[in-house]
């Protein structure tokens, strides 16, 4: 035996089974060979009892029926008849630290004004009404499933709580710890969702970038029209720059690249390089995007903040939104354009220029 917790849950299922078959031998020698992580939920122990009284009755010739088993299982552990059914799951999120299953009653148990749990009826509930609704089941499950226990082993166990977050936001319908922890596992869509949503050792990472442009009077202060976000914008004036001198784009490459420590837009695209000169913004953006998603990166959503006084930009908010969607391949309800002032203070205010801030977040 190699594990200490598991020698109990097996004898129980020996001693169990000896009583169906009062021929079994007293002298039986068992031999346990753990890959299943201790301490995580996942039901180690419990699977080895399965496998013990699965293997004792296979070699008596199935003397005990499955029925029979089934209920000799449920009397060793509540999740042990589950290992009968010779079902698999995908474990997302292999356990970085263990949690004692006592210790994870304990804290439940101090818990104070702790009601029973409703989940099961709820669950039920979305279960009986599932034909008025389009949702299909793992939809279903994700709005009904609860376990206490993630109310205290989540604040205890602050790598347990990193790991949950982690599937959350990496767009599953629902976290949820196993058993008493530590292994967390996702709910997805289907199978499809689950192959998207790839959690397996990623990490959130943020990018800021700022850029700023100064403004050229135009001809007799003629109408003319500037580049922001990708979109043409009515001005008065010119923007000084190399390129088309979009502050907006400017500002998310700058972002995008910072997200995975790539450097700035002027490494990449010098300001003094006529190449560029009066160059589209998006291919700055495009070649920002493609290092990212090099780097293994997939970016999750972009805010981007136009500061400007003289401007009148509201009107041009979502069709800026919809041109990032579009160049960035990033659905529109990811997409943030604000518009604000700096309260006739400064550069800005005095309507000598236009700034823009951007920030994304990028699974890497």
């Amino acid at each position: 035996m190699t594990n200490v917790p598991s020698i109990y849950v097996i004898i129980s299922g020996v001693e169990s089974l000896q009583l169906s078959l009062p021929l079994m031998s007293n002298d039986i020698k068992l031999s346990n060979k753990k890959h299943i992580p201790t301490e995580a939920g996942l039901g180690g122990g419990s699977s080895d009892a399965t496998a013990v009284l699965r293997a004792l009755n296979a070699y008596f010739n199935q003397a005990v029926d499955r029925s029979a088993l089934t209920l000799m299982a449920a009397r060793l552990s509540s999740d042990v008849p589950l290992f009968l059914a010779e079902k698999t799951v995908r474990v997302i999120v292999p356990p970085v630290t263990g949690v004692s299953t006592a210790r994870a009653y304990a804290l439940l148990d101090a818990m104070p004004n702790r009601q029973p749990g409703t989940s099961t009826e709820r669950l039920l509930s979305h279960l009986r009404h599932k034909k008025q609704t389009s949702m299909n089941v793992s939809e279903l499950l994700a709005m009904g499933l609860s376990n206490d226990f993630e109310s205290v082993v989540l604040v205890a166990y602050p790598d347990v709580a990193r790991a949950y977050e982690m599937i959350v936001s990496a767009g599953a319908l629902r976290a949820l710890l196993c058993g008493s922890g530590s292994a967390i596992f996702g709910l997805a869509r289907d199978l499809q969702h689950a192959n998207d949503r790839n959690m397996t050792s990623k990490q959130t990472r943020v990018g800021m970038g700022f850029d700023a442009h100064r403004f050229l009077p135009t001809q007799n202060g003629s109408s003319n029209k500037i580049m922001l976000c990708g979109v043409e914008v009515p001005a008065t004036f010119d923007i000084e720059a190399n390129s088309d001198g979009d502050v907006g784009l400017h500002a998310l490459v700058d972002a995008l690249l910072g997200s995975v420590a790539a450097g700035d837009i002027g490494m990449h695209f010098a300001p003094d390089d006529k190449q560029w000169a009066g160059a589209k913004s998006s291919i700055f953006l495009k070649h920002a995007l493609m290092i990212v998603h090099e780097k293994g990166g997939e970016l999750v959503n972009i805010d981007i903040t136009i500061i400007a006084e003289k401007l009148y930009i509201t009107p041009y908010r979502q069709i800026m939104r919809e041109k990032l969607s579009e160049l960035l391949a990033l659905d529109i309800e990811r997409v943030s354009v604000k518009v604000t002032t700096t309260e006739k203070m400064g550069f800005i205010g005095r309507e000598e220029g236009i700034a823009a801030q951007a920030i994304v977040s990028v699974l890497v």
